[in-house]
């Protein structure tokens, strides 16, 4: 039996309309010149969609826009600004002053943070957490795509969508109980995951990069200051890294995409399961569902606390190829304290996954990707094998 596995396109969506490269000044100025014209909550937030962020939108300077009391619409279009610029450098006014370590400081931050690694990180003991995890999306409303076994399927009809539709929307909000295992969340169980739902929509299938791993990728290269940075008021030195494919530990996967089979038959055009409203099955063909995997190099950076060695943050931009079906994973992970049995422990906090996804791989489709952020935080925390409640 011949397979030709094949991506369906769930992923076609109206190309956007051009952002404005905005900084956070030039944000707060606009909000303020929409409120004194006494704009409406919804042409405020219309107004934000076009905003593409050239900084980040830090805690601090999001509570000074929050003080104008904005409203419902323009609330949920700041979160998803907060979201797509999660990994970018703050504001400049927003940076310490202080001079850069010099090379021999430079490497007791660094020895100071792989003794934490060592003797702290690596030692957490199991545990478990409720994770909240809010979903902002693009391409939500279904996408009207005929399809056939040999085809490319990137000249499927975009059907009645909007450009609106080009916009992340945030698609709601789901809290589960996770596992954490030295200090990485444990993914679910093959049983639980799920394919594809009829909007297009994935779920990470992979629990990530342990620290470790990350800073002995790392160190095969030389870890470069960059610059110092407040996180939660305390400062925070910055390296970047790069790994190369042949040297990296990094793992994407997600699930999952629907693939056909040629199983050399007729037959009549039935539905593709999961998906009763989006496409339809070529004659002759089976439709089953697969994760995406893959193994790429990677850059990013860390977040080191410069007296304790504790790593705050890391970011991590898996380098994809533009053939790929997922061809942007960039993660932001957050850690900080939370007193557990007793004692207090460094955790993973608050996370932001932003990813996104090409029609069929193909770059030559004339087609906007679809993107998802996925936006997690992490509470209540105890250990694993301790009933909650007691």
């Amino acid at each position: 039996m011949r397979k030709v596995l094949v991506y369906l396109v769930l992923f076609a969506v109206l190309p956007s309309q051009a952002a404005t490269k905005t900084t956070i000044e030039q944000l707060q100025s606009l909000l303020t010149d929409l409120h004194q014209q006494n704009r409406s909550d919804e042409t405020i937030a219309n107004r934000l969609k076009e905003v593409s962020l050239t900084e980040q939108l830090t805690p601090s300077a999001l509570a000074n826009i929050n003080q104008s009391k904005p409203g419902p619409l323009t609330t949920t279009q700041l979160r998803i600004l907060v979201a797509e610029s999660a990994l970018l450098p703050p504001p400049p006014s927003e940076l310490p002053s202080d001079p850069a370590p010099d090379h021999d400081a430079q490497t007791v931050i660094i020895n100071r943070s792989i003794d934490y690694i060592v003797h702290q990180n690596s030692q957490l003991p199991r545990l478990s957490a409720q994770k909240e995890t809010t979903r902002f999306q693009n391409g939500a409303a279904q996408v009207e795509t005929y399809t056939g076994t040999y085809s490319g399927f990137a000249g499927g009809n975009p059907g009645k969508n909007s450009a609106s539709d080009s916009y992340l929307k945030m698609l709601g909000t789901n809290t589960m109980t996770v596992q954490i295992d030295k200090g990485l969340e444990v993914p679910p169980s093959s049983k639980k995951s799920r394919p594809a739902n009829p909007s297009g929509e994935i779920s990470p299938s992979g629990g990530g990069l342990v620290l470790g791993l990350i800073l002995m990728d790392a160190s095969k290269n030389d870890l470069h200051f960059v610059r110092w940075q407040s996180i939660d008021g305390k400062k925070a030195a910055v390296f970047s890294f790069t790994v190369d494919k042949d040297s990296s530990h990094y793992k994407v996967s997600y699930c999952c995409f629907p693939v056909i089979e040629n199983i050399g038959g007729g037959g009549s055009v039935n539905r593709t399961p999961m998906m009763p409203s989006i496409m339809s099955q070529p004659a002759g063909t089976d439709a089953s569902y697969k994760p995406f995997t893959a193994n790429p190099g990677y850059h990013g950076e860390f977040f080191i606390d410069p007296d304790r060695g504790v790593i705050v943050r890391v970011i991590t931009n898996a380098e994809l190829k533009p053939t790929d079906i997922v061809q942007q994973e960039n993660i932001r992970i957050d850690y900080g304290p939370a007193t557990i049995d007793g004692q207090q422990l460094i955790v993973p906090i608050r996370s932001f996954t932003l990813m996104e996804l090409a029609p069929n791989g193909d770059a030559s489709v004339k087609y906007t990707l679809r993107r998802t952020i996925f936006d997690a935080s992490y509470k209540n925390y105890i250990l694993a094998d301790v009933p909650r409640g007691k």
